[in-house]
C-alpha cells in the first residue's frame, strides 16, 4: 500500500524518523509501502532472505526463535515506533530471528536491497541508517541479555561476578 502525503507528514514524529533531514526522509520513503498482519502471523522467519526492514506503526511484534518442537524463545517486543530488523543491512542477508504479529500490526516495510544500494552511494544516509541499526542491535542483545538472565535463574547481582 503506497504511502499517502498526510501518512508521510506524520511520519517525523515517529523515533526512528526523528533527526533525519528532508532529504534522507524521501530516500527511505521513496522505497516504503505499509504492510498489514494479523495477530500470530508471521512476519519472517530465521533463515529467509532479509529484503525489508519495517517501522512498526501500530501493534506489536514478538522477536525470537520459534523452533517446532521446543516452543517459542521469545527475545524481545516490540511496539510503535520500534524498528524490526537489521539482518538486510548484514551480509548474507538473511534473517537471524522470527517476527510474529501479537495482535493486528500495521508496519512500514522498507526496501532493504534499495536502501543498502542508496547508503553505498549517499555516505550521509548510510551513516545515519547505520546509527539506527545499531540502536536496536543493542536493544536486541540486551533483551537477549535478559532472557538468558531468566532461563538460567541469574540475577544481575550474580552476573557481576563474572566480569
Amino acid at each position: 500500500m503506497e504511502l499517502t502525503q498526510k501518512k508521510k507528514a506524520l511520519l517525523p514524529q515517529v523515533e526512528f524518523f526523528k533527526e533525519l533531514t528532508p532529504r534522507l526522509m524521501d530516500v527511505l520513503l521513496n522505497n516504503a509501502f505499509e504492510i498489514n498482519f494479523q495477530s500470530g502471523q508471521f512476519i519472517f522467519h530465521r533463515d529467509e532472505a532479509a529484503d525489508h526492514f519495517y517501522i512498526v506503526l501500530r501493534g506489536s511484534v514478538a522477536v525470537g526463535i520459534y523452533p517446532d518442537r521446543h516452543g517459542p524463545h521469545k527475545i524481545q517486543t516490540l511496539h510503535d515506533g520500534d524498528l524490526l530488523g537489521w539482518s538486510w543491512i548484514v551480509p548474507p542477508y538473511q534473517w537471524r530471528f522470527d517476527a510474529m504479529a501479537q495482535v493486528p500490526t500495521r508496519l512500514l516495510a522498507m526496501e532493504g536491497k534499495r536502501i543498502r544500494q542508496e547508503c553505498e552511494k549517499d555516505h550521509e544516509l548510510g551513516h545515519e541508517i547505520f546509527k539506527k541499526v545499531a540502536y536496536a542491535l543493542a536493544g536486541r542483545l540486551e533483551g537477549a541479555r535478559f532472557q538468558l538472565l531468566d532461563v538460567y535463574g541469574l540475577s544481575e547481582e550474580k552476573t557481576r561476578r563474572f566480569i
